[in-house]
């Protein structure tokens, strides 16, 4: 149960409504549940096989609640949220054991933040979840996103620190990743772009350009990452 709040945080982030969020977070349970011991017991890192579940559960909702957004009479927004002192009494102090406590009202969960992501395809939203995922440095959470066989490969042309060899296996990419975020400046920001097509991210210190990620997504699971530093190739991307 100590993962609960991680997925409550996940579902809300790629559903913007919290019961909606609550229900998955059940479903991924009462699946984890159903299973024999001795299965739960093979499972090496649990909280990935709930990360995995909880977000093939969302992708899975994500088609029927567009569906009925398509129907929706006027705009949609995301289910707003109060601030978690607020939450039961309606006053700043008040104490709630209400399940909203469990998500963390920071920028994953701004409104704006939500209102984007709706206009996201399923694989792009599997890169925003990567991409705040690996800002945390969550080894179960990367790897409940990343496909068991999935690769990385670097372009770094003899000009940039990267790695030369590709990357195999989702956990080995997973703990990699966070090895670069441990390693990476302060003043590093992540922007979610499109990289020929793909959904990407741009990596930028002092406005520069140093990485471009590309991701191929297959249904929910990141399946390859190219990775490219060589500065030569990066100079389109350069904004300052």
């Amino acid at each position: 149960m100590s993962e609960r709040r991680q997925l409550i945080n996940l579902t809300y982030r790629l559903l913007g409504s919290l019961a909606e969020a609550e229900d998955a977070v059940q479903e991924t349970y009462a699946r984890w549940y159903a299973m024999p011991r001795p299965q739960q017991d093979a499972i090496a890192s649990p909280g990935a096989w709930l990360t995995t579940v909880a977000s093939r559960i969302c992708l899975n909702l994500l088609g029927s609640a567009r569906a009925r957004r398509e129907t929706y009479v006027g705009e949609w927004i995301p289910e707003p949220l109060p601030e978690r002192t607020e939450q039961l009494t309606g006053r700043p102090g008040g104490t709630t054991t209400d399940p909203a406590d469990r998500v963390t009202l920071d920028e994953s969960v701004s409104m704006a933040f939500l209102v984007m992501l709706e206009s996201m395809t399923p694989a792009e939203r599997v890169v925003g979840a990567f991409r705040q995922a690996w800002e945390a440095r969550d080894i179960d959470a990367l790897i409940g996103l990343l496909d068991p066989g999935a690769t990385a490969i670097a372009d770094g042309g003899g000009l940039a620190t990267t790695f030369l060899r590709p990357i195999e296996g989702g956990e080995q990419i997973a703990r990699a990743w966070v090895e670069i975020a441990n390693r990476a400046p302060g003043n590093m920001t992540f922007l979610e772009r499109t990289v020929n097509g793909q959904p990407g991210l741009v990596a930028q210190q002092d406005g520069v350009t140093v990485t471009v990620f590309a991701f191929d997504v297959a249904g929910d699971r990141i399946k390859h990452i190219w990775v490219i530093r060589n500065p030569e190739k990066l100079r389109p991307w350069t904004t300052g």
